[in-house]
């Protein structure tokens, strides 16, 4: 597993929206007057690396800090977009080319403008979303798009298309990531964290990705596999107990031919050892979200499956679902 700093270093100097002032970081207590360093902070809401809500443009919208959490993290697919060079153009049958994206929550752009970072060039032609792009975004139910310049529209926009058509399908907008290109065209774990404040149009945030490798192709980081049939009912749901117990949750779905062979031998083995190493393990294979439920099992077995899942954890039944 690895983690990826995504966020710019908020300073006097970060670089702000036109108009906008710029931070400022003074010491309020000292170390030598103190015997504590304590800093005080000035600054717009939408400094540096931040998030925007939806009330930052429309009325009656959601603030930052009336969203669930969950709505921060999620799965993220790095979209390259550098090669569209300065006024290029993100177009909506560009992003139905990329089938990743309707298997995540966030899209994220990199256009390669956070070179620019620090120089008057950031402010340039950095490549965008057209408005049928967001409009094909909206359609998928995107938790939020992301992006390693200023804005999601251009510069010289005053009307702000692109953002309107977010906010009003309740798609976040993310500005001022950073070092995207280490991720280009992978799906990753992302999260953006914003400071929580009340009313916050928008908030300063700590991004970040997380990739990781697994010996078991198609299952994701944080993933229980929960298989249903040729595995015991009773070593199912011990897995799936402990998995609960290492903060699983419901999730996605993949291709069962995908993790079914490389995947059950090394289940049966970890379920067998002690419970006490099974935790200390916390089962390295398989680690948050995902339940698999094999689509051989008659209906109404999966039923009662089903409910038993659902007990654990006060998890979602709807949730799970069924794969070939």
């Amino acid at each position: 597993m690895k983690v990826l700093d995504l966020t710019h270093t908020v300073s006097g100097r970060t670089m702000v929206y036109p108009g906008t002032e710029p931070a400022e970081l003074t010491p309020a207590n000292t170390l030598e007057r103190d015997g504590f360093r304590e800093t005080r902070l000035r600054l717009y809401s939408h400094t540096g690396t931040h998030m925007d809500a939806p009330a930052h443009m429309l009325p009656d919208a959601p603030y930052l800090d009336e969203l669930d959490a969950a709505q921060f993290c999620g799965k993220g697919y790095v979209l390259d977009c550098a090669p569209l060079g300065a006024g290029g153009r993100v177009t909506a049958e560009m992003l139905r080319a990329v089938p990743e994206l309707r298997t995540v929550d966030f899209l994220l752009l990199h256009t390669g403008w956070d070179a620019f970072w620090g120089t008057p060039d950031y402010f340039g032609a950095f490549p965008v979303p057209t408005v049928e792009a967001a409009q094909a975004l909206a359609e998928l139910g995107l938790k939020g798009v992301a992006v390693d310049a200023m804005s999601v529209d251009p510069m010289d926009s005053t009307e702000f298309p692109v953002h309107h058509v977010l906010f009003e399908h309740g798609i976040l907008s993310i500005e001022n990531l950073c070092n995207l290109s280490e991720v280009c065209g992978q799906t990753v774990w992302f999260a953006a964290l914003p400071l929580k404040f009340q009313q916050s149009d928008g908030a300063p945030v700590r991004a970040i990705c997380i990739t990781y490798k697994s010996t078991c192709p198609g299952l994701w980081p944080g993933q229980v596999l929960l298989y249903v049939g040729s595995v015991p009912a009773e070593e199912a749901l011990l897995a799936f107990h402990l998995g609960v117990e290492n903060g699983a949750a419901v999730g996605d779905v993949v291709d069962m031919d995908d993790v079914l062979q490389p995947c059950a031998g090394a289940w049966r083995h970890q379920l067998r050892e002690p419970v006490g190493q099974r935790r200390e393990k916390r089962l390295a294979e398989v680690t948050a979200g995902l339940v698999l439920i094999d689509g051989g099992v008659e209906r109404a077995g999966l039923d009662e499956v089903l409910e038993e899942v659902a007990a654990v954890g006060q998890l979602r039944h709807e949730a799970v679902l069924v794969v070939r």
